[in-house]
């Protein structure tokens, strides 16, 4: 009897199943398992490593969120802008070694011509020569009872004057404020009225009249020498400014001004001064446009003040501030200082006041005389 034929081992499927049989033995074993668990292995890996980088980021975040923000943060204020403040000086640790050897600037002096002079002189009722410094009077010289004309030079050095001889003419003398070192050096000097002896500007130098109907001359002192002068023929009062630039004397009823070489600037008609007729110059500014005039003398006797002021270009009567002019006009004593201001003595009760008037009117100083000089004349103004 035949057996049945197995479905399953036809022919064709038997070939199927060799071939297939065949490359399964040509293919390289693998473990399922272990690729299972290398596959396994790397996501865990990966996981990891994402999980690291993961919590690095968080950490780097919340690091920098602390950095960032400080604190946790919270309901945020408006906060006003920041001001800028300077450091303050700093102050010294040690104290200066020493202290300053300057002084803080003081006010500016007065120049010497604004400000009544410290020094003065003045001839008493008895011929005695005195001396004023600020407020202290001293007496210096008490010529012989026969001199005459006794004038101090513009430097204050020496002075001169006359030992008559009964002839109204005389030895003149030169010697110190005090009387030391007495000189005579000219004979027969005429000492009436405005010929007496004048200094002359440089203290070195006298205008003397020699015997009556002479011309005068001028004695420089230092050698002794009588020279000509363009003042040769002036018959009265002579008057230097302080600076020595003009010359001012009278002429004919006139004021004339004039330059040291002869040259007249000013000559005007001014009316009389005193109820004898006629004036007297006693004193002339520095540029020469005012001249002080004073009394005219009927007496052998010298004038040596002025109390009037006049203008030289019109002749007219230039008045002193109200403040410096005495109830009685005549009484006023007014002199030439330098830089054109002049010196004004007036009588206050029991002695004398003396002010600096500036040439626009102004009263720049002003000083009360010692009582002691109330009844002297006042010989210079500086």
């Amino acid at each position: 009897m035949t057996n049945p034929t197995d479905p399953s081992r036809t022919p064709a499927r038997v070939a199927l199943h060799d071939q297939m049989a065949g490359m399964a033995e040509e293919v390289t074993l693998v473990d399922l398992r272990d690729r299972v668990l290398t596959s396994s292995r790397r996501v865990t890996v990966r996981r990891r490593v994402v999980l690291s980088s993961v919590a690095a980021i968080a950490a780097v975040a919340v690091a920098s969120g602390v950095a960032w923000g400080g604190l946790p943060t919270s309901p945020r204020k408006d906060v006003a802008p920041a001001v800028s403040v300077s450091p303050a000086p700093s102050t010294p640790t040690s104290k200066p070694t020493s202290k300053p050897t300057s002084k803080p600037p003081s006010k500016p002096a007065q120049p010497a011509h604004a400000v009544v002079p410290q020094r003065l002189f003045y001839l008493d009722t008895t011929g005695e020569l005195q001396r004023l410094d600020g407020s202290t009077g001293a007496p210096l010289f008490q010529p012989r009872t026969e001199s005459c004309g006794l004038t101090i030079s513009p430097d204050h050095s020496r002075i001169a004057y006359v030992i008559g001889d009964g002839l109204a003419t005389g030895d003149l003398v030169v010697a110190s404020p005090n009387g030391a070192g007495k000189k005579t050096v000219l004979h027969g000097v005429v000492c009436t009225g405005g010929n007496s002896p004048v200094w002359m500007p440089g203290s070195q130098r006298l205008l003397v009249r020699q015997g009556y109907g002479k011309p005068r001359e001028v004695l420089d002192l230092r050698g002794g020498d009588l020279a000509g002068t363009p003042l040769g023929n002036v018959n009265d009062y002579v008057a230097w400014s302080p600076a020595g630039t003009y010359v001012a004397y009278a002429e004919s009823g006139k004021i004339v001004v004039a330059r040291p070489d002869g040259t007249v600037v000013h000559r005007v008609t001014h009316a009389d001064e005193t109820p004898t007729g006629g004036f007297s110059v006693q004193g002339v500014s520095d540029d020469g446009g005012r001249v002080i005039v004073g009394m005219l003398n009927s007496d052998p006797g010298a004038v040596r003040t002025g109390f009037r002021v006049v203008d030289t270009r019109t002749g007219r009567t230039i008045s002193l501030p109200a403040s410096v002019t005495p109830k009685n006009p005549r009484q006023a004593a007014i002199y030439p200082m330098p830089g054109n201001n002049l010196l004004v003595r007036v009588p206050t009760g029991n002695t004398h006041t003396l002010s600096v008037v500036s040439p626009a009117g102004q009263v720049l100083d002003s000083r009360t005389e010692p009582s002691d000089f109330h009844g002297s004349t006042l010989l210079t103004s500086s």
